[in-house]
Formats: C-alpha cells, structure tokens, sequence
C-alpha cells in the first residue's frame, strides 16, 4: 500500500491490530481476521464517544449473522482493539470475567432476545443496554466462566488438529450444551418457559460454534425439569445402572451423588417440586420394573443353562 494509507491487511510495523470487517466465517472462539491501521496523532481526530482501545473487551456483530434466530457471535478481544461500526463492543463491570459475558452472550437467551427485538439487519446498541443479566452471584459467575473456558479448549484444540474430529466434535458439542446450561441455570426461567424458549432453535443451524448443532436434546415427560438438569438425566441412567450391577468405583458414586444432590436441590426449592417429584417417582418405578424384569430374564437364562449341563 501507498505511505499514506490508513490501514493494511498484512502487518505493518508500528500500526495496531483493528478489527474493521465482521467476517461471518469466524469462529466464536477466535475472531474475524484483523487488519492494521496507522493510529496515531497526526491521521486520528480527538474521541468523541465510543470505547478507548487498550481495554479487554467481548466484541459483538453488529449486523445480525441471518434472519434466524441465532443472530450474535460474539468473540473475546483481549487486546482491546480498535474496532469500526460492524461492531458492538461490551465490557464487564464488577469484574466479571470476560469470558461469562461472552458465554452469555453466545447463549440462547441474548440470541433470543435479539431475535425478538427486532426483525431489521441490526442488533443496536439501545437492544444490548436493556438485554438483562442473570443472576451473577459468585457460584454462577464460577460455573458459567469453567464451562466457557472448557468449550473454548475443546472447540480450539478440534480447530488446530488436536483432536480427532469425531470424538473431538462430540466432544464441543458436550461443553457448548454445559455451556448454555451454565447459562440458563443462572436465569432460572420457570421450565415451561425455558423449553419453548429453547423450541425457536429447532431444526435451525448455529454458526461458527466447531460443530453440528441443529437444535437441543429432548428429553421425554421432562417437562417440569430445567435445562441444566436434563442435560444430567443420560449420565444419571448411566451410573445408575452401574450401581445397580454391583460394578461402580467410587470416583462415579461421587458423581451420582453429587448429581442427585442438585436434584435434591431442586426438589426442595422449585415452585413445581409435586410435579418435578412425581416425575422423578415415575422414572424409579419404570427403571426397578425393568430391572426386575432383566432379573428374571437372567434367572431364567441360567437355568436353562443348569439343565442344558446335566
């Protein structure tokens, strides 16, 4: 470029790092690709509003990623980069770590909201300031930034190779559901809600998250159980039926009592605790029926084996 430019794709000594075209290619855990601007007194004009470079920041698209619903890919900008009107810029207060906004920001609820508050091109910056927060009380805040962390390792390492990509897609899929389930348990919308709000998603691709995501597990008669915790029913099938072949270690009786603890929880303090319990009744009573029934099944097996051996 000529000496007198302003900005550069390729990196030019001296300049800063900017991010000036919302690249719809990028994945949420990196960034579009950043230019080079010449930023420095003699070609800028004194501020005029806007956010001062040098601080880290959750950067957000400003023109929405489609008409869908998924409409935000935020992306964390450590740096604090000088950015142009294709995008928003959000910074935490009260120390909340960056990487909770960007997971809120990334979740169901913050595209939902942008889905509903406007059916124009752009998600405005009027939109973000009455988007509501959840509820960020320490536990929260801790819960949401390890499963942002987890779901930005995993998805980073499928992106540079270092995962197989089967297991290594299953396996950002795994932590983007935590993920959003970190997220939702913090708003703690009564279940109904959160499962019709979750039903706009259905059969509609998310981008730029490192996998195939088209919409969130059913899971059937749950309808008076939160997110967070449906999410937890295959595993509590799992370490169940462990317990009850005799062949659990102690590392997984752990975790079933630690996931039962946060049904436990939730039964004492849920509004619908009758409704969620009766539902946790049922389960018991179908899972001891059938494993009645395989008990019979075995039984009878063995014997015909005692009299096929005389």
């Amino acid at each position: 470029r000529q000496d007198n430019a302003l900005a550069s794709d390729p990196k030019r000594k001296g300049w800063s790092k900017a991010y000036l075209r919302a690249d719809n290619a990028y994945p949420v855990w990196a960034s579009p690709t950043p230019a080079w601007i010449r930023y420095s007194s003699d070609v800028k004009r004194d501020r005029g509003g806007g956010a001062e470079p040098g601080i880290p920041q959750v950067v957000l698209n400003h023109v929405r990623v489609s008409r869908k619903p998924w409409r935000l890919k935020p992306f964390i900008d450590s740096d604090g980069c000088p950015v142009t009107s294709n995008f928003l810029v959000l910074r935490p207060k009260k120390n909340l770590p960056l990487s909770v906004l960007w997971g809120i920001l990334l979740s169901p609820i913050a595209n939902a909201y942008a889905f509903s508050v406007t059916s124009k091109k752009h998600v405005l910056r009027r939109h973000l300031l009455d988007f509501p927060l959840p509820d960020v009380s320490p536990d929260n805040v801790k819960l949401i930034e390890h499963a942002a962390i987890a779901f930005r390792d995993a998805a980073s390492a499928l992106d540079d190779g270092r995962t197989r990509a089967n297991n290594g897609e299953a396996t950002v899929l795994k932590r983007l559901l935590e993920l959003d389930a970190a997220v939702l348990k913090a708003y703690d919308l009564p279940p109904g809600l959160e499962q019709q709000m979750l039903a706009i998603f259905d059969d509609v691709e998310r981008p730029g998250v490192g996998c195939k995501f088209t919409g969130y597990p059913k899971v059937s008669g749950a309808a008076n159980m939160p997110f967070h915790l449906r999410m937890l029913m295959p595993r509590v099938h799992e370490l169940t039926d462990l317990r009850l072949d005799g062949t659990i270690k102690r590392k997984q009786q752990i975790e079933l009592d630690a996931i039962n603890a946060k049904f436990d929880e939730f039964e004492r303090t849920s509004p619908s605790a009758l409704a969620f319990e009766a539902r946790m009744n049922e389960m018991s009573r179908q899972r001891s029926k059938a494993m009645s029934k395989l008990d019979e099944i075995e039984a009878t097996a063995l014997r015909e084996r005692e009299k096929a051996g005389k």
